[in-house]
């Protein structure tokens, strides 16, 4: 269980959270938690460093920001105590601290095979003994001894390299709200919780301004464990909330949409998309053959189709007959024998230079695009489908690349 600030922002609500572990210990399960710090203390320490040092990434820093982590974890441990729980509080400064990092301050990221033989080395035995662990999230040691932080969502990577080393069966974050919902309650009245989704559902939503796990923090996820994101003031821990399921093999992945040829339609003319009429009378089209829409691109000029089929001529001659039909339509082109090749993964907004990092090996290699079009979690690429396994093998070489 992780424990996130603002489930610990009070006395009251610490209480209740302790209270929330000893029920789920009684009940015969195992538990290991993980905790932010209380409330804003990271942010307020964040800013007090940002006053005296001209550094934000450093041994020094890493250090003070980790005692919001670190003084809840000791306050946590206490209120177990309280609860009539046995606990052992881990603290960096132990020799059985098992969560190992490198030294890139302010960012450090997990050794997993060194965290994964020391969790099970130390933690495990905890558990057997039926003792809860609580660990200060966000907080690293590098093997020398110096202590580091993971930046933002540090506290999820703490609790799912736990849960995947142990292995556990669930990691459920603890926070004030019922889970994942339909839609931004702030903007729609009537959202509502989603009670599972799938981490590649989540992903197409999140980039689009939706945030709810870090990016990094998704490395860390395996098929092993399912997350629920739960509130802190259900019933029981381990029912309600969100339930997100399978995991990324890495972070981006790159694949052929489709086993056969794709077909490309352009339709173009004037103020297309400001009739809903002439799209709908064009999908209606499509919908009930034995043809997949594999992609839909549109602006005022043109509307796209991508197809998973050239067996249409049909459909070409009924696409075209409504070119005809309307005066906002002007022609039609089609591409034939491509290959749609479709590049996936959670934070693609937050690398700069994507498109351009997988399209320049194309270029050298004299792989024509003949499209490309981008969704908040996907970026599809359009080449030739004789070309399709090399354009693939160029592709997924570039994005190896990129996360070295």
């Amino acid at each position: 269980m992780k424990f996130g600030g603002s489930s610990l922002s009070s006395p009251r609500r610490i209480s209740r959270a302790a209270e929330a572990v000893r029920r789920t210990v009684e009940s015969g399960v195992q538990a290991a938690v993980v905790v932010s710090a209380m409330g804003r203390t990271t942010d307020d320490l964040l800013e007090a460093t940002h006053a005296i040092s001209s550094s934000n990434k450093c041994e020094r820093v890493d250090d003070i920001l980790s005692m919001g982590e670190r003084t809840s974890a000791r306050i946590f441990h206490t209120a177990l105590s309280t609860q009539g729980l046995a606990s052992r509080c881990f603290d960096p400064q132990d020799n059985d601290w098992p969560i190992t990092t490198d030294d890139s301050f302010g960012d450090a990221t997990p050794l997993l095979p060194i965290c994964q033989q020391r969790i099970r080395r130390y933690i495990l035995p905890c558990l057997e003994k039926r003792a809860v662990p609580v660990l200060p999230g966000f907080v690293g040691k590098t093997a020398d001894g110096r202590v580091t932080t993971m930046g933002r969502g540090g506290s999820d990577i703490t609790a799912f390299v736990l849960a995947r080393s142990l292995p556990a069966e669930e990691s459920i974050l603890v926070t004030d709200s019922d889970g994942l919902m339909t839609a931004d309650p702030k903007l729609v009245k009537n959202a509502r919780p989603i009670p599972r989704i799938s981490i590649q559902e989540l992903v197409r939503i999140a980039d689009s301004g939706t945030k709810f796990l870090k990016t990094k923090a998704l490395q860390y996820l395996d098929d092993t464990f399912t997350v629920r994101i739960t509130s802190n003031t259900a019933p029981s821990l381990r029912s309600g909330g969100t339930t997100i399921t399978g995991a990324f093999s890495s972070l981006f992945e790159a694949k052929l949409e489709s086993t056969n040829p794709s077909t490309m339609i352009t339709i173009t003319g004037k103020r297309i998309s400001q009739d809903p009429k002439i799209t709908k009378e064009i999908l209606s089209k499509v919908s009930g053959r034995k043809v997949r829409i594999l992609g839909l691109s549109a602006n005022s000029d043109s509307l796209i189709l991508y197809l998973s089929s050239q067996r249409g001529r049909r459909l070409v001659e009924e696409l075209h007959d409504l070119v005809l039909a309307h005066r906002e339509t002007t022609a039609m082109a089609i591409c034939e024998n491509l290959s749609m090749i479709r590049i996936a993964g959670f934070g693609l907004v937050e690398k700069p230079g994507l498109v351009a990092s997988v399209a320049e090996p194309l270029r050298e290699n004299s792989l024509n695009i003949y499209g490309i079009f981008t969704i908040a979690s996907s970026i599809v690429l359009l080449v030739d489908w004789m070309q399709r396994e090399k354009a693939l093998h160029l592709v997924r070489k570039a994005l190896k690349e990129m996360m070295r």
